[in-house]
């Protein structure tokens, strides 16, 4: 793959990482959202997810912070880094895809695959190998 489309799919995988790491920003979001994840793991099948209490929902609000800053880097920084940024960003979605079949093991969650489907994507395209510029003739 060419490093500017290389570039380009790290980009659009920092840009998925806002959208859905938004609703993750405050307690009040995370609440309009677990109740919208609640609602749709009901609509594909699955129970309505478990009562969520603050000191968890601290923890997600958290990570959901950590998630907007990595996806503001990987949006702002040098075209040199994403690169490395994109290696980076798929080892952690290799990580999130395992611990998601572990939640599904747990919980059968079919909401889980919504989220499971895009890690693995962006996973794959992020561990592609990068074309060996071709040298230019003198």
């Amino acid at each position: 793959m060419e490093e500017h489309r290389y570039r380009q799919i790290v980009r659009a995988s920092a840009w998925y990482d806002v959208v859905i790491a938004a609703g993750f920003l405050t307690p009040w979001s995370f609440a309009w959202v677990y109740g919208k994840f609640s609602l749709a793991n009901q609509l594909l099948g699955g129970a309505a997810l478990d009562p969520f209490a603050p000191l968890p929902a601290l923890f997600v609000c958290m990570l959901g912070a950590v998630v907007m800053c990595w996806a503001a880097l990987r949006l702002t920084d040098t075209r040199a880094n994403l690169v490395r940024y994109g290696r980076f960003d798929a080892a952690m979605r290799l990580q999130a895809a395992l611990w998601m079949l572990w939640a599904y093991q747990e919980t059968k969650a079919p909401l889980l695959f919504v989220f499971l489907l895009p890690e693995c994507l962006f996973c794959a395209l992020e561990c592609l190998p990068l074309a060996t510029p071709r040298p230019q003739p003198a």
